[in-house]
């Protein structure tokens, strides 16, 4: 039964984005350069949909990014360490010239 909502979760979410998985992927590509994607997942985020990208810098570093799906913009990127345990959490401010800020 959890999976049938889980496909109409889904389905509602795909109707509320504006980029594509690919689109959400490449801009995680492109701030974590030499990177390699693990999944991404379309989700809900205190009422926002966003791709959860999980990511391995090139440096082995996990990270779990949120790319918002209607701006492409990311919106937060956690580090999570190796045993699948948050990290602390970096909420970062991404700004127009597309650098990473630590709050």
């Amino acid at each position: 039964m959890a999976e049938k909502q889980d496909l109409n979760e889904q389905a509602k979410l795909q109707k509320e984005a504006s980029i594509t998985q690919d689109e959400a992927t490449k801009t995680v590509l492109d701030q974590y350069q030499g990177g390699t994607v693990k999944q991404v997942e379309l989700e809900d985020e205190d009422g926002s949909v966003v791709y959860g990208v999980d990511v391995v810098s090139k440096d082995g570093k996990n990270y779990d990014v949120k790319v918002d799906a209607k701006t492409g913009e990311i919106t937060k990127s956690e580090n999570d360490n190796e045993n699948g345990d948050e990290a602390e959490d970096h909420d970062k401010e991404v700004n127009d010239d597309n650098t990473a800020e630590n709050n």
